[in-house]
C-alpha cells in the first residue's frame, strides 16, 4: 500500500528484528536534499531477507530490474518506526485508528510514528532502459539518511527550536489545495 494504514487484512508487517541501537549507531538524519535513503550495512541481511519474503521471492538489489506496473505495486512498503517525543503526545488521538501512528503494529510503543515508503517512492524508473532501481541503500558503515524518497507522501515539519521532526501522511494533492484556497477566498 501507499500508507502506513493497511488497505486489506492480507497486508502484514514484517519486523526485520534490528535493535534501535544498531539502527541508530552513528545517527540517522532526515535530509530533503538527499534524493535517496541510506541505511547501515548491518541491516542488509535482515532487510533483504524480509524484503525477499514479502516480495514473493524476489531478491533485494540496487541493480536495475524489469518490473510491470502491477509488480511494482506488489513490492513491499517499507515502514520506518520513529520514537515519539513523549513530552508532546496528543493523548486524544487513538493510535489504533490514527494513520501514521504505530498502534497495533507495536503495542508497546503505539504512539511511535510510522513513515511509510511505498515501492513507487523507493523504486526509480529509468525511461531509457525501462527498468526500476531500488533507491534504499544498505551500505553505510554507521548512521544513515532518510532522504527525499522517504519523505514523499508526507508533510514533514522541522522544528529547529525544539530539535525534533514531525511526519504526517499527505495526499500531496497540490491542485486540491489550490482549489480549496481559491474557494475560501471567493465572496
Amino acid at each position: 500500500g501507499e500508507s502506513a494504514l493497511a488497505e486489506s487484512e492480507e497486508q502484514v508487517v514484517k519486523n526485520i528484528g534490528a535493535s534501535a541501537s544498531s539502527i541508530n549507531y552513528g545517527n540517522i538524519i532526515v535530509d530533503s536534499g538527499t534524493t535517496d535513503t541510506y541505511l547501515p550495512g548491518t541491516l542488509y541481511e535482515s532487510f533483504s531477507g524480509a524484503w525477499k519474503e514479502m516480495s514473493g521471492g524476489r531478491s533485494y538489489s540496487n541493480s536495475p530490474m524489469e518490473l510491470s506496473h502491477d509488480e511494482l505495486l506488489g513490492l513491499p512498503t517499507v515502514l520506518f518506526q520513529l520514537e515519539a517525543h513523549t513530552d508532546s503526545i496528543d493523548e486524544s488521538l487513538d493510535p489504533t485508528t490514527t494513520v501514521g501512528l504505530a498502534g497495533d503494529v507495536d503495542a508497546q510503543n503505539p504512539r511511535d510514528v510510522l513513515v511509510a515508503v511505498p515501492a513507487s517512492h523507493y523504486m526509480e524508473f529509468d525511461p531509457k532502459t525501462g527498468k526500476y532501481t531500488a533507491r534504499i541503500y544498505l551500505s553505510e558503515r554507521s548512521g544513515g539518511v532518510l532522504g527525499a524518497n522517504s519523505m514523499m507522501g508526507h508533510d514533514v515539519f522541522f522544528d529547529d527550536e525544539e530539535s525534533r521532526i514531525g511526519f504526517a501522511e499527505s495526499s500531496c494533492d497540490y491542485m486540491g489545495v489550490i482549489e480549496s484556497a481559491e474557494a475560501s477566498t471567493r465572496y
